[in-house]
Order: structure tokens, then sequence, then C-alpha cells
């Protein structure tokens, strides 16, 4: 099967998590509508018919379970169409609790979603080829070219303006993190260190992800007075230092960006 005549609902607050798996998706034929907050979620459900839908897990005010429910509690129909998107928690493990909903992890891989779309509908699906390898990428200080490509099924363009759109993206949500952590905020600062960590990974900054990563668990933990603010200035440091060399190679005009 193809998702040419699917017709697919993603409900995710994160900005780069949006771009990356409608990428993947409209790649694969789909028509993907996109909401960022609930209330449009909520508005899309009411005027379109979908085959799926894909809420994140963590949202603000309202998770992904919870607007689950919500759907499901104003239509029983859409219990079996309704999947959770998630990063992970702070150990690596999806944190659902008890829950009969599909749940994908993120980066979004295109062959779960044919798979859970074709049993539901009891089709055959086709095998989604594999990226070709290209040894020619440059190099940009902590971000691993191959594997956020291969995150992208080898889209270079989506892939390049996703990482184009990365440095004013992280910079704005260091700030929020810095301020939430200022006030003390340890639910919101989770939210946004598990944004980071699922967005990270799909560009393939690898030492980004694993940073967020512990900021998330310690914001979990109660951590010890000027851990957090140890962990914050490792990871101001860090993203300055990627976002610099993503800026350098932008200018250098590797055929990369050239093409973009």
């Amino acid at each position: 099967m193809t998702l040419s005549s699917r017709r697919i609902l993603l409900v995710d607050d994160d900005e780069i998590s949006r771009l990356v798996a409608a990428e993947i998706l409209t790649h694969l034929g789909a028509t993907v509508d996109l909401a960022a907050v609930p209330d449009d979620a909520m508005r899309l459900v009411g005027e379109n018919r979908y085959d799926l839908i894909m809420l994140d897990l963590f949202m603000p005010n309202v998770n992904g379970i919870d607007l689950a429910g919500i759907m499901i509690a104003l239509d029983g129909s859409l219990t079996e169409k309704i999947t959770l998107l998630t990063a992970g928690g702070p150990d690596g493990s999806s944190p659902v609790p008890a829950t009969r909903l599909r749940v994908f992890s993120k980066p979004l891989q295109a062959d779960e979603v044919l798979d859970f779309l074709a049993a539901a509908a009891s089709e055959e699906r086709y095998d989604v080829e594999a990226p070709a390898e290209n040894p020619e990428y440059p190099e940009i200080d902590g971000i691993d070219i191959p594997i956020g490509i291969r995150n992208f099924m080898g889209l270079e363009q989506s892939y390049v303006a996703t990482l184009r759109a990365f440095p004013e993206y992280s910079r704005k949500l260091l700030d929020d993190l810095t301020l939430n952590a200022a006030k003390s905020n340890t639910r919101e600062c989770r939210r946004l260190a598990h944004s980071l960590k699922g967005s990270s990974a799909m560009i393939g900054a690898l030492d980004i992800h694993a940073l967020a990563k512990q900021i998330e668990s310690s914001c979990t933990q109660s951590p010890a007075p000027g851990r957090s603010a140890d962990l914050l200035q490792r990871l101001e440091a860090l993203i300055h230092r990627t976002n610099h060399s993503i800026d350098a190679c932008i200018t250098r005009q590797h055929r990369l960006f050239r093409e973009s």
C-alpha cells in the first residue's frame, strides 16, 4: 500500500518534530494536516475525516493521552485511528501509562506507519527504499549528517531546510528552558528538554540529544543544587558551537546547501 489516499492529522507542539514527521508522511503520499495546540486539533477533527491521528505525548496543558480521550469521547470510531508520538522518557523508554493506543517513537519510522495502516486495512504494503549513503556530506560540529538524512528517508532538501531552522529554534528553546529553570518550573523544563531531545535526534545532533536527555532526567529526579545550572551552561555552549558550525557551513555554500 501507499499513503496516496490517506489523510493524516499530526498534532505536536514542537516545530521541528512537526516538520520532520510531515515531510516523511507527505513523501509517502499522504495528505497531512498539522496542529500545534489541542484546540486546533479538535477543530480539524470536527471538520475532516482522518485515516490516522498522531498525537505527541508531551504537550503543554493537555498531553496526548488526555487529548485522545477527549477525541474518543466525542467519536468512538477514532479509537483505532489514534496513535501517540514520543521521543521516549529520560531513561530511554517510552513513559506511557497503560493504554491501548499504538505508540510511535521519534524520529518517525515510515515502515512502522505503513505496517500500522496496512494491518488496519488488511492490505499489503510496499517496502520503503533505504536512502543511499553519500560520502560527500560536509563536516558540521556536533551533527551526524548521514544519520539525520536517514531519519528524513534520504530527503536532503527537507533535511537541510530543517537544519537551517535549527539555530533559531534551539536558541529560543534554550531561552525558554533557562527562564523556566530560574522559576523552578520543573514540569515545563522537562517538557522543553524532551522536545529538544527529540528534535536534536532527528537532525543527528547526538551530543545535544544526550545532554537534553540528562536535563530531562534532572528535572524528573529533583537534582542537587547547582546541577541544573551546570547542565544548562553546558547545553548553551554546545548549542552555540553547533549553531556556529551550521552557519559556517551555510556561508561556505557546500553543495548540500546550494541545492536546497
